[in-house]
């Protein structure tokens, strides 16, 4: 058979099936009810989502597997995966959504399957067969600060560059950090909770590097403030004004940004940057690459 004929002739298997028969894709079925607790969170706060299906799926039988997962502006879609066979069946479903922004969102929340008869042949494992629309609001806390960096080139009580932090408030320039510029791009943004402190945040500790180097270093750590302040290092572990999300299992809640940190050891400098292209670029140059430290907002 010709490489033409072979292709057609998959290219017909993959219209029509193995039956030789085309099949509409189906509407997805609604499912019965959707419910979040807490039903109005805060910004970046866990919410618990139970969703009762109109018939039973073979699931996960403790963490739920997930088809996709796609968060695009304020539209939250979540669609569960099936298992052939395997697993527990059931119509309720329970699973977790490690917070989000605050604003006003649809979610379409679903579960790929078999359950109607006659599906296209090889699309049930993307297809959903259940989805249904709800609609989340999430509070809004506090304020988003920009965090920039800056360079020393070559200050006259040192011989090497090193790397600095400072913000400013969104009225006016901070003054234990007057040489940050407002129209300078900041390397990633935190938040600024003077008035109100979520127990989904923790502190974020700028410290000074101790003499003769000069520049900062953050971390969301605690445990890791005060080591490096016995090592040395400035700075003050009862100030929590700029806030962050700490990483949970290596990774930061849909939404905001991952925050990665950086060492350069020719010139004793750390970096901070929200780019995963960027953080490779630099990996490639001489940093060295300390993971994901923090979750920011997003820019």
């Amino acid at each position: 058979m010709s490489a033409t004929r072979t292709f057609a002739s998959a290219l017909l298997f993959a219209v029509f099936g193995s039956a030789g028969v085309s099949y509409a894709q189906q509407t997805p079925l609604t499912p019965i009810a959707a419910t979040f607790a807490p039903i109005s969170p805060e910004e970046f706060e866990p919410v618990n989502v139970v969703v009762d299906f109109s018939a039973s799926y073979c699931t996960a039988a403790t963490t739920p597997l997930f088809s996709s997962v796609k968060l695009d502006g304020v539209t939250l879609t979540l669609l569960l995966s099936h298992l052939k066979g395997g697993g527990p069946c059931v119509s309720r479903r329970s699973f977790q959504i490690g917070g989000l922004p605050s604003g006003s969102y649809t979610v379409k929340i679903g579960i790929t399957g078999s359950y109607i008869a006659n599906y296209p042949s090889g699309t049930r494992e993307s297809v959903p067969v259940e989805l249904g629309t709800y609609a989340l609001t999430v509070r809004a806390v506090g304020t988003k600060v920009p965090v920039h960096t800056w360079v020393y080139e070559d200050a006259p009580s040192q011989n090497f560059p090193s790397m600095s932090l400072g913000y400013y408030w969104p009225s006016a320039v901070s003054s234990n950090y007057a040489l940050v510029s407002s129209t300078s791009e900041p390397e990633f943004y935190t938040w600024d909770f003077r008035s109100a402190r979520p127990a989904n945040t923790t502190p974020l500790y700028i410290l000074s590097y101790p003499a003769p180097l000069s520049g900062a270093f953050a971390t969301a750590s605690l445990d890791e403030a005060k080591r490096l302040i016995s090592d040395g290092f400035t700075g003050r572990l009862d100030a929590d004004t700029l806030r962050v999300v700490p990483v949970k299992n290596g990774v930061c809640p849909l939404g905001s940004a991952t925050v990665y940190r950086l060492f350069n050891p020719s010139v004793i400098a750390h970096r901070y940057v929200t780019s995963a292209d960027m953080y490779s670029a630099l990996g490639s140059n001489g940093w060295v690459g300390e993971g994901a430290v923090f979750c920011g907002a997003q820019k």
